[in-house]
């Protein structure tokens, strides 16, 4: 028989090894899985090559998808404040590879496929790389610039060495500070943003001072770049706290761009804006995205902000655009 899985991206390597695990097991339970399609990626699996080779083996199957552990010890639970973004890409956790073998194959197609993706999240692949999501926690640790450091080249050396100058200032929703002038250094910076992607200026951070019992809470307002190297210049964060009005601007992601009817019959997505200007005053953590499905818009398709629907606690900065502002459309 065939499984199929519709992949809105092509996934990541180390997803498709775990998709790879999860398949071998499947044929060892029901002996019948040939072959998958991920995407645009097709898996072929030889029975024969595949009976006669170390997944035949229970003992063996075991080991190829996930350390032994004790089910009887439960997990901690990820010690995270209320405000702290928890990533969307981590999954829930699955019952032991022991306990899946023993199961009776699902008959329905739904319980096939959760069942399926019980396989991929014990696998070993995929559980290490929930890992390091869990690993990048939204906190800088940074140093105080002092007053006799606030010149072009006490910053010039602060970005020999690695370093950027920032600084922090703004309101929370009760107290006004002076701005804060801080040295961050560029990697965690980069860590951050490659982490979090096109939302890294919609979450809220943790800034741990040096010297300092307790953090500060803010949100990524600006960054500067050099205009010829395209460094790093500077970073400007804003002091946040929950229910404070806080000005975002949201992304917009296009997703099911490959199965688009409208790409399929010659025609182009076009995105005039790349962001939605929101102000938002809850309680935390910000709203993330907006997810745009483009599968079954044909040409002349057009999506305005009115047809978004917002998040909770969160309105438009600019309602009377509303009606005419197009996010996305598909052109010939």
């Amino acid at each position: 028989r065939t499984w199929r899985l519709k992949a809105e991206q092509p996934p990541i390597p180390s997803v498709v090894r775990a998709m790879a695990s999860a398949l071998r097991t499947a044929i060892r339970v029901c002996g019948g899985v040939r072959q998958v399609t991920i995407g645009q990626r097709i898996l072929r699996f030889d029975l024969t090559r595949i009976r006669g080779s170390r997944f035949s083996k229970p003992a063996s199957l075991w080991k190829s998808f996930s350390t032994q552990t004790n089910p009887s010890e439960e997990a901690k639970d990820d010690e995270r404040e209320p405000w702290m973004f928890i990533d969307e890409r981590i999954k829930p956790k699955s019952r032991p590879v022991g306990d899946l073998v023993q199961q009776e194959w699902p008959a329905e197609e739904e319980a096939e496929r959760e069942f399926v993706g019980e396989f991929m999240r014990s696998s070993k692949d995929f559980i290490q790389e929930q890992e390091k999501l869990k690993a990048v926690k939204p906190e800088f640790y940074a140093k105080i610039r002092h007053e006799e450091q606030m010149n072009k080249h006490e910053s010039k050396r602060l970005r020999d060495e690695g370093k950027l100058p920032c600084l922090i200032y703004g309101r929370t929703k009760n107290h006004r500070y002076k701005p804060l002038p801080i040295a961050l250094e560029e990697r965690q910076i980069l860590k951050q943003m490659k982490h979090h992607g096109p939302s890294f200026f919609v979450t809220i951070f943790r800034i741990n001072i040096e010297g300092r019992k307790e953090g500060i809470l803010v949100k990524p307002q600006q960054i500067q770049y050099h205009p010829v190297t395209r460094k790093f210049e500077s970073l400007t964060f804003v002091r946040w706290s929950p229910g404070k009005k806080t000005r975002v601007i949201l992304p917009v992601q296009v997703i099911g761009q490959r199965d688009c009817i409208g790409v399929k019959n010659g025609g182009a997505i076009i995105r005039p804006v790349k962001g939605v200007k929101c102000v938002y005053d809850g309680p935390g953590p910000l709203p993330r995205v907006f997810k745009l499905n483009v599968q079954s818009w044909g040409v002349g398709h057009k999506f305005y902000v009115k047809d978004l629907v917002m998040p909770e606690h969160t309105r438009l900065r600019r309602p009377e655009v509303a009606h005419t502002q197009v996010l996305v459309s598909i052109i010939k």
